[in-house]
């Protein structure tokens, strides 16, 4: 028999320690268990414990009138109340157990991929180099420097400005060689290997989805690198036409890009900052609006082989259509700072251009 007062030693839903002897979330079936046990406990004990304090208490001195409270304790577990309290005890232990969450259920809704399982996952997803990519070392530093001679010099610039790659071929524009060249690929790394105007090498690192260019310089006679972009989705008007089989497809290329450099430099309205000059504006097309004399406008891209701009200047020559040659050039080498064009008066003997004296400032507007 239990006394009422070992009820407090009973092991209840809490006292469950794992090995580390921490506590741990009980299951539904050792909660249920354990009410079911403290029931019946409860059941046979106060009973036994009444009784005995009924034929006790004479003895002690106790009215019998005193005793009514144990008479109600009798009552209160007789057989019928007990099977009641016993299945109310058990319809409890059912449902706080079902309102608990087991550890395979917090599991099952917590749970989920780590960053760290994100991180390897990214890591190791192989990348593939197909699509069209830019040299990003030409083109990109046009794009924040507004300079194009300067940049030239490199070897792939002039075969490879543009790369595009599938799983079997690479197609290859550049500034020299501006008509598509098709080569078979070579691998998932080394794309290509070039041996035109010294050795090239095409290297992707699918890890960093990142591709790169080796090649000898031959000023200094050291393997240098330049690397490639993808090319983004305002930028694919460079593709256009540049493997048609029609036989002007050799300057489609050539034709895109310089299209591309007179909306990024030229385009817009040019005021004078200096007294007496008359302002114009250059559509994208390169057309020349609003002077009283300018009605044409050219500028070196440095395609091909033919640079007459020393030093590999930044050259433009302004055209008035009305008037014969020498007397309707006006040649200028032409640089930024930030929004304001300066020009810088030339000079040709018919082949080359000079600097000579003499400057024009203008703000570019939108």
């Amino acid at each position: 028999m239990v006394n009422i007062d070992q009820l407090d030693a009973l092991p209840g839903p809490s006292a469950a320690l794992d090995q580390a002897g921490t506590p741990t979330t009980p299951s539904i079936a050792s909660f249920a268990a354990w009410m079911f046990f403290t029931s019946c406990t409860l059941i046979r004990s106060v009973p036994a414990f009444s009784y005995t304090l009924k034929h006790s208490c004479p003895l002690l001195g106790v009215n019998s009138k005193d005793l009514t409270w144990l008479l109600c304790c009798r009552g209160a577990f007789s057989p019928l109340s007990c099977a009641m309290i016993r299945l109310r005890f058990i319809g409890l232990a059912l449902s706080l157990g079902a309102c608990m969450p087991g550890t395979d259920r917090e599991l099952t809704v917590v749970s989920g991929p780590s960053d760290d399982d994100e991180v390897v996952s990214r890591e190791t997803t192989a990348r593939d180099p197909a699509g069209a990519w830019l040299l990003s070392e030409f083109h990109d530093s046009i794009i924040v420097h507004r300079r194009v001679g300067r940049y030239r010099r490199p070897v792939p610039v002039w075969t490879a400005l543009l790369l595009r790659v599938d799983s079997t071929v690479v197609r290859c524009n550049g500034i020299l060689l501006p008509r598509t060249e098709r080569y078979t690929r070579w691998g998932s790394d080394t794309l290509l290997v070039l041996d035109k105007y010294g050795q090239q090498t095409f290297v992707y690192d699918a890890m960093q989805d990142r591709l790169r260019v080796f090649f000898g310089d031959d000023s200094n006679f050291k393997e240098m690198s330049m690397e490639y972009r993808r090319l983004r989705p305002d930028e694919h008007h460079l593709l256009t036409g540049i493997d048609s089989q029609l036989r002007d497809s050799a300057f489609a290329f050539e034709e895109n890009y310089h299209k591309h450099l007179v909306e990024l430099l030229f385009a817009g309205r040019f005021e004078p900052l200096d007294i007496g000059q008359h302002g114009f504006g250059i559509d994208g097309n390169g057309r020349v609006t609003g002077h009283p004399v300018w009605n044409e406008f050219w500028f070196h891209d440095y395609f091909g082989t033919l640079h007459p701009f020393e030093n590999d200047a930044d050259g433009l020559v302004f055209t008035d259509t009305t008037r014969k040659w020498p007397e309707n050039t006006f040649p200028f080498d032409w640089r930024f700072f930030g929004d304001t064009l300066v020009l810088r008066s030339m000079t040709t003997d018919g082949d080359r251009y000079y600097l000579s004296k003499g400057e024009l400032r203008y703000i570019r507007r939108p």
